[in-house]
C-alpha cells in the first residue's frame, strides 16, 4: 500500500471495526507498514440495553479504551452513531452527545436504524416489538445532533447510509432516503432561517406575522438547493409557519455569502420595505 500512497494514487488508509476489536500492536503495524491513518468505530449506541438488543458485544468502557489506544497511536478517529434503535430512551440523543463530547473523535457518522429483510430485527419488527422512526423524526433528530456536534468542533461527515442498489432492495422498514444527508442539512438551514425571520419581525415591520409580507432569503448558491428542500418544501413550511404571502430565495455572491452567510429581508407585498 505504501507505494500507492507515495505515488498519490491512494490518499490514506481507513478501516472500520468494533470498539472491542481494537488491538494496539495490530494497529501499529497497519499504521507503520500499510499507512493506516483513520479508524472508525461502530459504536451505534451508548446504551447497554440497546446494544444488547442489537447483538453488539462492546460496552461504553470498550469505546473509551479504544479511543485511548487510537489517540495514543496518533490515528484519526470516527464514531458511527445509529438513531431510532429498539429500546432507545427519550434522552438517548442528549446522552450520546455528552459521550461524544468527552471522547472527542475527529468526526462522526449518523444514520437511522433501517430494517433489512431476513434479519432478526425484521422478525421483531413484524412481531410488533418495536417501531422504526418516521422520516420526519429521523431528520429532526439527526439535524439536532449534527448542529450540536459541529458547534462543539466535531465534524459530521456522513448522514444516512451510502445509497446503493443492494441496500435499496434489502430495506423493508425504516426512514430510508437516498438523499438523507441533504434532508438533514436542509432542515438545519430551515431552522436557521426561521430564527432569522423571527428576528426580522421583531426588528422590522413590527406586529404579528402577516400575509401582507413576503420574505426574501439571500443565500449563496451552494446552499440554495438544500435551503429550498425537495419541491421547495422548506420554503412552504416557512411561509405557513410565519403566515407570509411568499418565501423566495435570491442567490447572491458577495464577501458575506461566500462564507455561508444567509440574510432575510421582509417586504410589504406593495413593494415597500
Amino acid at each position: 500500500m505504501r507505494p500507492f500512497i507515495k505515488s498519490g494514487q491512494v490518499g490514506a488508509v481507513r478501516v472500520a471495526t468494533r470498539p472491542d476489536a481494537i488491538d494496539a500492536e495490530w494497529l501499529r503495524r497497519l499504521r507503520d507498514v500499510f499507512g493506516l491513518a483513520t479508524v472508525e468505530l461502530g459504536v451505534q449506541s451508548f446504551d447497554a440495553g440497546v446494544l444488547s438488543v442489537l447483538g453488539r458485544s462492546h460496552s461504553q468502557s470498550d469505546v473509551a479504551n479504544a479511543m485511548h489506544v487510537l489517540k495514543s497511536l496518533q490515528l484519526r478517529t470516527s464514531l458511527h452513531l445509529m438513531i431510532g434503535c429498539p429500546g432507545e430512551r427519550p434522552e438517548a440523543d442528549f446522552e450520546a452527545l455528552q459521550q461524544i463530547r468527552e471522547l472527542r473523535p475527529d468526526f462522526v457518522r449518523i444514520h437511522p436504524l433501517l430494517i433489512l429483510k431476513d434479519t432478526i430485527l425484521e422478525r421483531h419488527w413484524r412481531a410488533g416489538l418495536f417501531k422504526t422512526l418516521d422520516l420526519e423524526t429521523a431528520v429532526d433528530r439527526a439535524a439536532w445532533l449534527t448542529r450540536e456536534l459541529e458547534s462543539n468542533g466535531v465534524g459530521v461527515i456522513r448522514l444516512g447510509l451510502q445509497p446503493n442498489e443492494l441496500l435499496g432492495e434489502s430495506v423493508v422498514a425504516g426512514p430510508y432516503h437516498p438523499a438523507f444527508g441533504d434532508l438533514v442539512r436542509g432542515r438545519m438551514l430551515r431552522s436557521r432561517v426561521a430564527h432569522l425571520i423571527q428576528g426580522a419581525f421583531e426588528a422590522g415591520p413590527g406586529g404579528p406575522p402577516s400575509k401582507q409580507l413576503k420574505a426574501v432569503i439571500e443565500s449563496p448558491e451552494q446552499l440554495s438547493g438544500a435551503l429550498k428542500g425537495p419541491k421547495k418544501t422548506n420554503l412552504e413550511w416557512l411561509r405557513t409557519r410565519f403566515d407570509l404571502s411568499s418565501v423566495t430565495v435570491r442567490v447572491v455572491q458577495d464577501a458575506a455569502t461566500n462564507h455561508g452567510e444567509i440574510k432575510v429581508r421582509l417586504h410589504h407585498i406593495t413593494g415597500s420595505a
